[in-house]
């Protein structure tokens, strides 16, 4: 368990859904959302900002340990935009 990183993989799960509406990845129960996570590419609805599915890309990396961390995303172009 890497806390960190499953951190980083919640905050970009609530991003995609406060952007998108709805979760980004869906099962009918907990198993199968694991072997969706693991075995689904992730996909974008729609693309509003080439910065924010850039981010979202980092963000929700499969792989914790090269997944973007909290500097990375203060830092990252989506972020520094302004509001």
């Amino acid at each position: 368990f890497l806390g960190p990183p499953t951190d980083i993989w919640a905050c970009g799960v609530t991003l995609f859904c406060y952007i998108f509406g709805t979760l980004p990845f869906m099962a009918a129960n907990l198993r199968e959302m694991f072997e969706v996570i693991a075995k689904k590419q992730l996909e974008i609805p729609f693309h509003p900002n080439k910065k924010l599915v850039d981010l979202l890309d980092q963000i929700l990396n499969k792989d914790p340990k090269v997944r973007i961390t909290t500097e990375g995303i203060k830092k990252h172009p989506w972020m520094q935009q302004p509001p």
